[in-house]
């Protein structure tokens, strides 16, 4: 429900962002989409995008996860690449096949189309 009423850099949210990237790691996989598409309307400051960065590739190289929580995770990395020219680079390795073969062909298709904005 919050992820619904959320207006983009909600300030309500802004005092349990650190709390959601704390906990990040411990949650399911929806709990774990939720927060990240919280995490991707908001506006975080350099050491909230460290640690959501580190959040969201961990769940990003976790390939038994289920592809909607992945690609939540991608749409993080690939913001927080936006902001980060030299993770670039970075984000391209990260969309081998390794990393893109267990998901279903349309998020894969979803994912090669971000990749090329």
């Amino acid at each position: 429900m919050l992820g619904h009423i959320q207006k983009p850099d909600d300030i309500r949210l802004f005092p349990y962002l650190d709390r959601f990237l704390e906990i990040m790691n411990q949650c399911s996989d929806g709990h774990q989409r939720q927060l990240l598409i919280i995490l991707n309307k908001m506006r975080l400051n350099e050491d909230q995008q460290g640690l959501a960065f580190d959040c969201a590739l961990t769940i990003w190289e976790a390939i038994g996860k289920i592809p909607s929580v992945r690609i939540s995770a991608f749409d993080v990395l690939l913001r927080i690449a936006e902001s980060h020219p030299e993770l670039r680079n970075e984000i391209e390795h990260w969309a081998q096949p390794m990393y893109t073969d267990s998901l279903s062909p349309g998020i894969r298709n979803s994912l090669f189309r971000r990749l090329k904005k």
